[in-house]
């Protein structure tokens, strides 16, 4: 296998990095034994072998893998293949929630996930409540789209999947006894006391929010535009948040690193790229969380959304991805006079923006 490999060795790195969790997949991947993982895409499957050509060279030969030098195997909508039962797919993705396997063989429906190197967030289902789990518990995540996350090594994820395969279907919502709640969601801090209708109406706002902030996004990187028109986007980008100390993560191809801008830079920094022309498109901005109270007695959300990103040069692209990103929401109270008599007011505001992930267009 390793001469098969290596020619997209280069092509997995960033992905893929040594004693690091790995980024989130929704293509088809085998998980050969003893190798790094093959992005690719699976012709065929029996008892004997899985036959499939590279990702990366789709016009090239068709490339066979036997069962007994495969560990694992995944097919973008959220099916995967072991070894015990070679040739049979199993259904693993459900289109309604995320599923997170923990060592313990627990199978952990959430309705948001978020993923650092030392943490799994995410938001239970049914009770709503956020809850942390250390990394070193859990072996992967299957998102509702197909998509799948390895967060242990693969020889042990596949072991956990062989024992929790045939109650994929029938899940149980159980937060793991080592699970401890959000710092921003335990019974310390309930959730605003809003009417259900007071509720929806601030979540449609945050979503607003989160769209206008797209449009300006569109609007600061068009080329085509009057500087004066990039300024008045800018400050009213700006306006959106809750303040000018508001972090966006910002993060590239092949570059593990991420990077933190205050808002008000990143807006300029928007304006200013080194293209001739730049196609910007936020979409999919949708509240994922209900508002919880902070620490600091305010109220949080989130929302997510996918800014796909080309930049031209004598217009030819230079320069394309898809991001996922993570949009704090604030909702907090100030104060208004009202026919003389001092009342309080509700406002939405955005916060800080996470990456989520990176991956090409």
């Amino acid at each position: 296998m390793k001469h098969k490999l290596f020619c997209i060795s280069l092509y997995v790195g960033f992905l893929f990095l040594a004693g690091k969790v790995q980024a989130q997949w929704s293509g088809d991947m085998i998980y050969p034994v003893d190798e790094k993982p093959v992005p690719c895409r699976i012709l065929a499957a029996n008892s004997a072998q899985i036959q499939y050509k590279l990702l990366t060279n789709q016009q090239g030969g068709i490339q066979k893998i036997p069962k007994e030098e495969m560990l694992l195997a995944f097919k973008g909508n959220g099916s995967f293949m072991l070894p015990s039962a070679f040739g049979e797919w199993v259904q693993g993705a459900d289109p309604k929630v995320h599923k997170i396997i923990t060592r313990d063989q627990k199978i952990l429906p959430a309705k948001y996930v978020a993923v650092e190197e030392d943490k799994v967030t995410y938001q239970d289902t049914a009770s709503q409540k956020s809850y942390d789990i250390n990394t070193g518990e859990v072996l992967l995540i299957i998102y509702k789209d197909g998509g799948h996350q390895m967060i242990a090594d693969p020889a042990d994820a596949a072991q956990g999947l062989a024992q929790v395969a045939s109650r994929l279907d029938t899940y149980a919502n159980v937060a793991p006894a080592s699970a401890t709640a959000s710092t921003q969601a335990t019974e310390a801090s309930p959730y605003v006391n809003l009417t259900e209708a007071e509720l929806r109406a601030f979540q449609e706002k945050a979503e607003q929010k989160g769209k206008d902030l797209g449009r300006y996004l569109s609007l600061i990187s068009n080329k085509q535009k009057s500087d004066e028109d990039k300024i008045y986007a800018v400050d009213a980008a700006a306006n959106l948040f809750v303040n000018d100390s508001a972090k966006v993560e910002v993060s590239t191809l092949g570059r593990a690193e991420k990077k933190q801008y205050p808002i008000k830079f990143y807006l300029n920094r928007l304006r200013l790229l080194p293209y001739d022309r730049v196609e910007l498109v936020w979409i999919k901005a949708e509240m994922v969380s209900r508002f919880y109270k902070g620490d600091d007695g305010r109220y949080y959300g989130t929302i997510t959304a996918q800014q796909l990103f080309r930049g031209f040069v004598d217009n030819k692209i230079q320069y394309q991805d898809v991001t996922e990103k993570n949009i704090e929401v604030v909702l907090g109270q100030y104060e208004v006079f009202d026919q003389g008599a001092k009342k309080q007011r509700w406002e939405v505001f955005l916060s800080d923006i996470s990456v989520q992930q990176t991956r090409e267009r």
